[in-house]
């Protein structure tokens, strides 16, 4: 049985803004086990890059953790000095940011770049490092890799790009990489190689691999379990293949039924009506209500608890309450 490699626990990260300070994660709890892929899906607003940035101790200045615990390898990264987090840092957690181009210096090498994660964890040579990152090249499928490591980001295509940020990220064998939508930018072709070779390098390292997503498709070819965010808060989660043959929230459901497929082929496709709502909003009962063709007078008062329905498959619903299980798109 795999170890929890993460633990997250009642997890609430605020925002300070202009009108106050208002909650941007409410409370939410998950693992991850070592070599596991969990994915996290959402609408942009849902919170699902903040999350992922208060594990890689990445938050703006003026978001911070509230409340709850992050604990990695048994290490809790919420009361770590920024100096101990540095340590961990590209060397034990690594991410992968959606824009290759607004995380790269177009000012230096790609060598140099991947390398500087090896120079400040290791103590190697100028020729380690450099070998290091030609195999890391190699590994994530680029050619002519000594050309590559001579270049900058801008002689380089986007496809490139986001195999040159992958390698950034493994070049270190990091226990978790966070990729936060980094197939959003690509064409469909692009994007099956980069989700195989994520795939590969969770197979052959081990690493477990958060990965965050908008769409439920791209999830179904990578993780083995999925987290459904929505506006700040964990609404259902459980096994992948469980979550997509049988889902239970009615968020979920708009998600699946928006995604086009063959059997739709000249059907109109689901669209989930509204938007996610503001942080600045105060929540009253279920955050979904306003935008839920099933929701009941108790789902505008009153918030839902997070039912279990089955071994693995957890849902924050009024209509599973009594463990119905309303399978129906």
């Amino acid at each position: 049985m795999s170890k929890v490699l993460l633990k997250v626990k009642d997890l609430s990260i605020s925002i300070k803004g202009a009108k106050g300070v208002n909650s941007a994660i409410n409370g939410i709890s998950f693992c991850i086990k070592s070599g596991e892929i969990l994915g996290i899906v959402g609408e942009s607003g849902c919170g699902k890059s903040i999350t992922a940035l208060s594990i890689a101790g990445l938050l703006p200045d003026c978001a911070a953790v509230s409340n709850g615990s992050i604990i990695f390898d048994g290490i809790e990264l919420k009361d770590i000095k920024k100096d101990e987090f540095r340590k961990i840092q590209g060397r034990d957690i690594s991410i992968i940011f959606q824009e290759p181009m607004t995380s790269l210096n177009p000012l230096i090498t790609i060598g140099k770049q991947i390398g500087e994660s090896l120079k400040i964890h290791y103590k190697i040579t100028k020729k380690e490092i450099k070998q290091k990152v030609i195999s890391a090249l190699n590994k994530v499928g680029l050619s002519k890799v000594e050309e590559v490591y001579s270049s900058y980001p801008h002689q380089l295509s986007g496809g490139m790009r986001q195999r040159v940020m992958i390698a950034m990220a493994i070049v270190c064998r990091p226990k978790l990489i966070i990729a936060d939508e980094p197939t959003t930018a690509l064409d469909v072709t692009v994007q099956a190689q980069i989700l195989s070779l994520l795939k590969e390098i969770n197979r052959e390292y081990k690493t477990s691999i958060l990965f965050i997503s908008h769409d439920l498709a791209v999830i179904n070819q990578l993780c083995d379990n999925v987290i459904v965010m929505y506006s700040g808060d964990i609404i259902e989660e459980g096994i992948t293949k469980d979550i997509l043959m049988h889902p239970l929230h009615q968020y979920t459901k708009g998600l699946l039924g928006s995604i086009p497929s063959k059997d739709k082929k000249g059907k109109r496709l689901v669209n989930i009506p509204g938007k996610v709502p503001s942080i600045e909003v105060k929540k009253v009962g279920c955050s979904f209500a306003s935008r839920c063709n099933q929701a009941q007078n108790k789902c505008f008062s009153e918030k839902p608890q997070n039912f279990q329905i089955g071994k693995d498959h957890k849902v924050s619903c009024h209509l599973n309450e009594e463990g119905e299980k309303d399978y129906a798109i």
